[in-house]
């Protein structure tokens, strides 16, 4: 099959066209934060732990573009390494990479979080449905999630994510949503295994 790249140019125009703010994602609204976040399928392929870290692995994931970005995530509490390797999950590519105990965390794997910090802390996986290609990214109704993410640069991208981050949720059946609206792959919703009404991080 094709790499998909010819069919996408032409939605590079298409974001200039409701100049009076008029379109579905105006300028500076959640939503059009929401296009300049690249999110993405990926599969973790490697997981090790972080020496000297109680509850962070080192996981390697393939985002679909060649090389595998490394991610930093504390998952240790959570998820035994062999529950991580080949699984599929979402990715935040275009984050600020950071260093967590002098080691680069290149992109963020994102996971609906129940009493986030706390003692009762829950977290799973958001899962993209299965037959999801790496590199594939959702969908939000019409929107295209990651379709203005291109040049975005990711010095202040954490703003955008602030923007984006309060309206990600998951509903009352498992699903990841982003303002009231489900995230789906061409296969279907982003789910998770049993969490509902918590936020997605």
């Amino acid at each position: 099959g094709g790499r998909g790249a010819a069919g996408a140019a032409p939605a590079a125009t298409a974001k200039a066209a409701p100049a009076n703010g008029a379109g579905p994602a105006a300028e500076g609204s959640p939503e059009a934060a929401l296009l300049k976040l690249d999110f993405r399928c990926g599969r973790i392929k490697e997981c090790g732990r972080v020496p000297d870290a109680d509850s962070l692995y080192l996981l390697q994931v393939d985002v679909g573009d060649g090389k595998p970005r490394q991610v930093v995530s504390s998952l240790v509490k959570f998820y035994k390494e062999e529950e991580l390797v080949n699984r599929q999950v979402v990715v935040y590519c275009n984050i600020k990479p950071g260093k967590m105990r002098g080691f680069e965390s290149q992109a963020m794997v994102l996971a609906a979080t129940k009493d986030k910090g706390g003692d009762g802390e829950k977290v799973e996986l958001i899962t993209p449905p299965a037959a999801t290609k790496e590199g594939e990214r959702p969908t939000c109704g019409d929107l295209a999630v990651g379709s203005t993410s291109e040049g975005v640069s990711t010095k202040n991208i954490s703003k955008v994510w602030g923007q984006v981050q309060p309206l990600l949720t998951v509903n009352d059946g498992c699903q990841a949503t982003f303002s009231g609206t489900t995230l789906t792959f061409a296969a279907g919703p982003i789910t998770v295994p049993s969490l509902t009404g918590v936020g997605i991080y």
